[in-house]
């Protein structure tokens, strides 16, 4: 059996039942997308036919008077109260969901009364990147009625990410919350999820050209327990959680870059060598490079860190 044949199967299968429960306004614009009734397109090349009328960006199929605005094809059109969204190939789910909450921002702003909708169709997904947004689109949600529907389209189909229940009735209960903030407990269980039992290490190497002296801290975040070897023996204690939270707000920006290994632009190679060990991400840097560098990241990090090892050390 034919590769193209098993998708094309597949994605029958996985298209049923995406339309259940979604209001009419969303259920009309996806129906005259043709991207769930056909079975001998697939949802991507679907995806890249829209994207072809790529010049303009305000509405769909060259009539300027459409129901809905789309991103980031179409032509220039009145903005109306629903928005039809597609985040694919090169774009970068950041930037596209950015893009998305200021256009959701215009039409909240211009339809303050109407309900509005947003559909979004996605070739990736990373819920890292959406937690980063997502107390905006909670907001924008439950205080200004923005129903937000996210579609992940791939070869085999097209399947929900659930974020918001269809159900209206538990939408309404859910009207008008106010949402507390714990985004430093996702981001601490993030990191937790992406150390897999081991620690946050840091070390410093008085000489890094021989690689001798080292004086390592342990900072095992599952347990709550941190510990310092050094040509001395071992010291072990207990993290201070709020100090901990602190910590891993600092070195957010360290997780969401995409380069695994980053250093400064140039190091002393006889000097005492810093070393930050994140899961699969490295820090280094000179310890005296902070002192004769702006380097702003530089020296935050190295501040943060001795601010957390006192604390630590103290607890």
């Amino acid at each position: 059996m034919k590769l193209s044949e098993i998708r094309q199967g597949l994605q029958s299968k996985n298209r049923e039942g995406i339309l259940k429960g979604m209001s009419w306004d969303a259920i009309e614009i996806l129906r005259e997308l043709e991207i769930l009734q056909n079975p001998n397109i697939s949802p991507m090349r679907a995806l890249d036919t829209l994207l072809k009328h790529k010049d303009t960006n305000d509405s769909v199929h060259g009539i300027a008077t459409s129901t809905y605005n789309t991103y980031p094809f179409g032509v220039p059109g009145i903005l109306q109260p629903r928005l039809l969204a597609v985040c694919r190939g090169k774009m970068t789910l950041r930037g596209f969901l950015e893009e998305v909450l200021a256009r959701s921002k215009r039409m909240l702003q211009t339809f303050p009364n109407e309900k509005k909708t947003v559909i979004i169709l996605t070739d990736k997904w990373d819920a890292t990147i959406f937690r980063k947004y997502e107390k905006i689109f909670l907001n924008y949600a439950l205080q200004y009625e923005v129903c937000y529907i996210i579609l992940l389209v791939t070869d085999y189909g097209i399947t929900d990410i659930p974020f918001l229940p269809r159900d209206n009735e538990v939408l309404n209960k859910m009207k008008g919350c106010i949402i507390e903030d714990d985004e430093d407990e996702d981001i601490l269980n993030d990191i937790i999820r992406l150390l897999d039992g081991k620690p946050i290490e840091f070390f410093i190497t008085e000489n890094a050209l021989y690689n001798d002296d080292r004086v390592c801290f342990n900072f095992y975040l599952e347990t709550m327990k941190w510990e310092r070897i050094d040509n001395r023996g071992k010291v072990e204690g207990d993290i201070p959680p709020d100090d901990l939270r602190k910590f891993v707000e600092s070195i957010r920006n360290i997780m969401e870059r995409k380069r695994k290994f980053i250093t400064t632009k140039s190091k002393i190679a006889d000097a005492p060598m810093c070393t930050l060990k994140i899961a699969e991400k490295t820090v280094e840097w000179n310890a005296e490079y902070t002192n004769l560098t702006n380097d702003k990241f530089f020296i935050d990090l190295e501040r943060n860190i001795h601010d957390f090892i006192w604390s630590c050390e103290k607890y």
